[in-house]
């Protein structure tokens, strides 16, 4: 067990790294294994946090959290993105294709073009692997150092970092080789198409978003039904609890209800929405209220449109 009072975090790794420099070390190999390499998604997510800490200077609001966690920054990308240009730079047919790897910002926003051919490169290369082998890399895993070991990519691991790049390019014939990730990841509701941010934990993406169907060629990925469906960011102050949260698939599943897909409209746009915990702010913002007395349920509407 651990108790800390500046953070611990979790990214579905095992136990070992739940902070970036304390370590849960002795359990039995039943709970899960320590001192072995981290996935990407592990390291990225203790890093946007050491990170968010530090330039806070420990001062840590719930907007500085909320900004942070939805960076969508993909860590394979942080890495390894231009010593992969530089390996395919002197291709002529990866040309368009460096030039965009180049001049993308290495996440993963609806808006972000790059991210898209940066993925398939990826799966081409590594596989569907969260955890790369060490084969991938020049440099070794350090135990004293799992946030940063290992780091340099080996080029010629797999079918080479050239070849990946070159399936990647065919893989989105139909595509333009910058499509957004809003254009080709996105969630069907009540038949208007929702652009989705986020993205694998392969590739090292600390907010999940995965497709059922996986890439479809000339389409993307049009189904995404797992990941990050519910963020809650909460801050306790004085005065009690504060706090933003988002469900990604809305509230009801009746298409003719106004919260059937509110919600998914606003994580594509990024925005969230407060959590009412004070009694007063409840009431105010009531939907419907319930009446039990008697025996009988009687229902009243509100009139309020908040959530």
């Amino acid at each position: 067990m651990m108790a800390r009072r500046d953070y611990l975090a979790n990214e579905n790794d095992t136990h070992w790294t739940n902070h970036a420099i304390a370590r849960l070390e002795g359990y039995a190999a039943i709970v899960g294994p320590e001192r072995t390499p981290r996935s990407l998604r592990t390291r990225n997510g203790l890093d946007m946090v050491t990170g968010l800490i530090r330039d806070a200077c420990g001062k840590v609001t719930l907007d500085d959290l909320r900004v942070a966690t939805t960076h969508n920054r993909v860590w394979s990308a942080v890495l390894w993105r231009n010593d992969v240009c530089e390996a395919c730079a002197d291709d002529p047919v990866l040309a368009s294709a460096v030039q965009i790897l180049r001049e993308w910002d290495s996440s993963e926003h609806v808006a972000s073009r790059g991210a898209i051919l940066w993925r398939r490169f990826y799966e081409h290369f590594v596989g569907a692997d969260p955890t790369p082998s060490v084969v991938f890399f020049t440099d070794q895993f350090d135990p004293a150092d799992p946030l940063d070991t290992p780091s340099r990519i080996n080029r010629h691991a797999g079918i080479g970092v050239v070849e990946a790049l070159r399936r990647a390019v065919a893989d989105l014939d139909g595509l333009p080789l910058d499509v957004s990730v809003g254009e080709v990841q996105y969630f069907t509701r009540a038949g208007k198409r929702h652009p989705i941010p986020g993205g694998p934990d392969e590739t090292g993406q600390y907010n999940l978003i995965d497709a059922k169907d996986g890439f479809v060629p000339g389409r993307g990925y049009p189904n995404v039904t797992y990941g990050t469906g519910y963020q809650l960011w909460v801050a306790f102050t004085a005065d009690g609890p504060v706090a933003e949260s988002i469900l990604a698939y809305s509230q009801s599943e009746d298409p003719s209800s106004p919260y059937h897909s509110d919600q998914t409209e606003m994580c594509s746009r990024g925005e969230t929405k407060q959590v009412r915990f004070h009694p007063t702010d409840v009431l105010s913002n009531a939907v419907k209220r319930v009446v039990l007395g008697n025996g009988r349920t009687v229902l009243s509407e509100m009139p309020s449109t908040s959530r």
